[in-house]
């Protein structure tokens, strides 16, 4: 269930491979899409004489996912390999994968989506609250793209809360803030189903920004109940803990936080047009090209290295691109989008079905 490929398998029936020779290798790689190919070992050690393998090597492990193979296996064994270390083609397929158990989904490629027949898939969770007449709901529900069908998940234990935030890091949900227990930080497990706290914020934070980047999580706090905030705090997955990083430029409120080519960019607010940017190199806050617009409520994505932005009351749907540091317009919106989060925003990570 390693291979991967453009088309979906499309039969459930076991296909077996005998004795695989030489003469057929070209035959297997086109075929090894098929996740439910079973292959002996025996087979495929005799598929060439070890100094012919070296040609088809780079081309047969970039049909792995390499990404998701076990960390111990991946060092133990593939690295491990002498055929494997004398194959420089094979050095950026095997970087890949070490970037990926290091900085998790910020790595994104064919191989580091599982297939569906492995047992896992990449799930859209949705985490809300619903409001009644006494108190707050809590609900988490997560969806399978590739089947459409919704699926219960574990919700926040012990209360509810609006006006949080959630972010994805090496396939676990935190979501942290809130009206309620403002310094509480949770984390959804998905290999227990089950939320747990992690370390707490150091400031009490009303409404926060949240953001991964190499791989740690930001909050940049801008309100907590009772005034705006200036300050910024950074979360170390191994050291469970938070600590105190450069604050931004300005106090800024509503504003929209965004990863975008190694680096966090600050957009908009309720000060000014201004745009700031956090490098993870120097953890400094710089000022680069303001935006086109000046709005509050707004809410911003990365895509292919480009940042797009929109809401706050904007017809407009805009990009910044990082690389030429500049701004331009992408379409017209057929509506004014009011408020916060009206852009399309999809958190997902990977979880048995």
């Amino acid at each position: 269930t390693m291979f991967v490929g453009r088309m979906r398998e499309r039969h459930r029936r076991v296909v077996l491979l005998e004795e695989v020779s030489a003469s057929s290798m070209e035959h297997l790689l086109e075929f090894i899409y098929v996740a439910r190919v079973r292959l002996r070992e025996e087979s495929v050690a005799g598929v060439f004489q070890r100094g012919q393998r070296m040609v088809h090597l780079a081309r047969l492990l970039g049909r792995l996912c390499l990404p998701l193979v076990d960390s111990v296996f991946f060092t133990d064994v593939l690295e491990a390999d002498k055929l494997v270390q004398q194959c420089n083609d094979c050095w950026a397929l095997l970087q890949e994968a070490r970037l990926y158990h290091v900085y998790g989904r910020e790595i994104s490629s064919e191989r580091t989506r599982p297939r569906r027949s492995s047992g896992w898939a990449e799930m859209i969770v949705v985490i809300g609250h619903n409001r009644s007449d006494i108190s707050w709901t809590s609900l988490t529900e997560k969806l399978d793209p590739a089947s459409g069908k919704w699926f219960p998940s574990a919700t926040v234990p012990g209360y509810g809360k609006c006006e949080f935030a959630v972010c994805e890091l090496q396939s676990h949900i935190y979501l942290s803030g809130g009206q309620l227990n403002s310094s509480d930080v949770w984390c959804l497990m998905p290999q227990l189903a089950q939320w747990v706290r992690v370390g707490r914020h150091k400031l009490l934070m009303a409404r926060v920004l949240f953001a991964c980047l190499r791989p740690q999580l930001y909050a940049l706090g801008i309100y907590n109940g009772y005034q705006r905030l200036s300050s910024m705090e950074c979360y170390s997955v191994f050291e469970n803990a938070w600590k105190t990083v450069a604050p931004p430029l300005l106090t800024v409120s509503s504003s929209a936080l965004a990863r975008c080519s190694g680096k966090l960019s600050i957009i908009g607010g309720a000060v000014n047009n201004d745009r700031m940017q956090l490098s993870f190199r120097c953890s400094a806050l710089t000022h680069v090209s303001s935006c086109p617009f000046s709005q509050k409520c707004i809410d911003a994505v990365s895509l292919s290295s480009t940042i797009y932005t929109a809401g706050g009351l904007l017809d407009k749907l805009y990009c910044y691109t990082p690389r030429n540091d500049t701004w331009s317009k992408v379409a017209e919106l057929s509506m004014k989008l009011v408020h916060k989060k009206q852009l399309g925003i999809l958190s997902h990570f990977i979880s048995s079905d």
